[in-house]
């Protein structure tokens, strides 16, 4: 089966900027920023997992309705 997204595109990632953590969007946008790194990949991880499980969904959804 083919991998539909690639890691690199749907994941959220970590940014250090003046002592302060942003958590980055795959297409560069500062999401939040956290105090320490620990809570930003904590949020980083979410997200993607979030992401993916939404777009895992919603392709299999689609398939569903064109299959019909």
């Amino acid at each position: 089966m083919e991998k539909l997204v690639s890691d690199t595109e749907s994941s959220y990632r970590v940014a250090e900027e003046s002592s302060k953590f942003d958590v980055v969007a795959p297409d560069g946008r500062s999401i939040m920023t956290c105090s320490n790194a620990q809570s930003a990949s904590h949020y980083a991880d979410m997200l993607t997992k979030a992401y993916r499980l939404g777009y895992k969904t919603g392709y299999r959804a689609a398939r569903i309705a064109t299959q019909n």
